[in-house]
């Protein structure tokens, strides 16, 4: 793998806080205010695998997860009860994937004290990860049926969840993790 230097990574960083600091002003304050709250939430997440058990709650449900809101008061939506099923199943989601990727790292992890939900949940990985696959789906299923979408497509979508976890014995959780990347934009084009 190739190294990144200090220097380059606050050169990419600086291109979506750029954007972000372009669209800023133009947002409504509650979707600045839950901007803010994502942004102080990224600064603390690589903190957190220090002190929380499992730092991919704080992953999904705020830095990922206060997107969510930031979008739906930027369209100014009008059915707060699917935003928030949305919100739940997104979060539930990403804490899923995280927990994918984590594998990969899970020995150096453990080698210097990195807390993850994956350590946390030693031999029942597979069913924490049910867990999480399994309240999501609902929570979007949900969210669907408030939206009078089609539920056909979150099934679909909580069905793929599950291939994850079956696939997982070949060990190949990169190629996992760019699929729950593929599933996110067909999410996004399906609402």
């Amino acid at each position: 793998s190739e190294e990144l230097f200090p220097a380059q990574a606050l050169i990419i960083l600086s291109i979506p806080v750029g954007i972000g600091c372009c669209i800023f002003p133009f947002l409504p304050i509650k979707a600045q205010i839950f901007s803010v709250l994502a942004a102080i939430a990224s600064v603390i997440y690589p903190l957190s695998k220090r002190f929380f058990k499992a730092p991919q709650f704080i992953l999904g449900f705020l830095c990922f997860g206060l997107t969510l809101p930031v979008g739906y008061f930027w369209a100014e939506g009008s059915n707060d009860q699917a935003a928030l099923l949305l919100y739940f199943g997104h979060g539930f989601w990403c804490v899923f994937y995280d927990s994918i990727y984590a594998l990969q790292d899970v020995q150096d992890d453990l080698k210097v004290g990195v807390h993850s939900l994956i350590t946390t949940l030693g031999n029942y990985v597979n069913h924490g990860l049910f867990v999480l696959s399994s309240v999501s789906g609902l929570f979007l299923i949900s969210a669907f049926y408030c939206l009078d979408k089609s539920i056909v497509w979150p099934c679909c979508f909580l069905f793929a969840l599950y291939a994850q976890i079956y696939l997982l014995r070949y060990n190949n959780y990169q190629q996992l993790f760019i699929i729950n990347g593929l599933l996110g934009l067909l999410l996004w084009l399906v609402l």
